[in-house]
């Protein structure tokens, strides 16, 4: 009976060990990983070239994102002809969160080698907060010149094309668009 006791004490003991030994392999383990790889972002973002290319590279980014978003959310913004403060302040902040989720870490560190690190959110937001008083001066001027996004998207809402009576039913793009 007290050899069975002792057998099971050593077998829970060195069952306890093993436990604390892969424990202790899995953190070493998990360290010396976030080591190697902060040392490849590391030699990433050392030789690249960061020069005043990366403002045209983030202005690019916004933009890129804003046309995306606009086409994204044409049925919110077509339904208002004149954009209000309370809609604009709507569009802001959901084109904050839209840009946001986008940054890559990697592109974030880019722009830290050109920008203080912890203003980059102060750039993000001029950026945004000139890009969208921009737009929204466009949309509600009385004079359509021609660069509004919405007033010049084609409307696929009816999916017959007007300009051929009897045809197949199915929509053309006009080629006076320039994408």
């Amino acid at each position: 009976m007290t050899t069975k006791i002792i057998f099971i004490i050593f077998g829970l003991l060195f069952l306890l060990s093993m436990i604390v030994f892969c424990t202790l392999f899995l953190i070493l383990y998990d360290k010396n990983n976030k080591e190697k790889n902060r040392i490849k972002e590391f030699e990433i973002t050392s030789t690249l070239n960061i020069d005043g290319s990366i403002v045209e590279k983030l202005e690019k980014f916004i933009q890129d994102n804003f046309t995306e978003y606009l086409v994204l959310k044409v049925h919110l913004l077509e339904t208002n002809q004149y954009i209000n403060e309370e809609l604009e302040d709507e569009i802001r902040e959901e084109f904050t969160t839209y840009i946001s989720d986008r940054l890559s870490p990697i592109f974030i560190q880019q722009l830290s080698m050109y920008y203080n690190i912890e203003n980059i959110h102060q750039v993000l937001g001029n950026k945004i907060y000139i890009l969208i008083t921009n737009y929204v001066a466009a949309v509600n001027s009385p004079e359509d010149d021609g660069k509004d996004i919405l007033r010049n998207l084609p409307d696929y809402t009816d999916m017959r094309n007007s300009s051929a009576p009897g045809s197949n039913n199915m929509t053309r793009i006009d080629p006076s668009i320039d994408f």
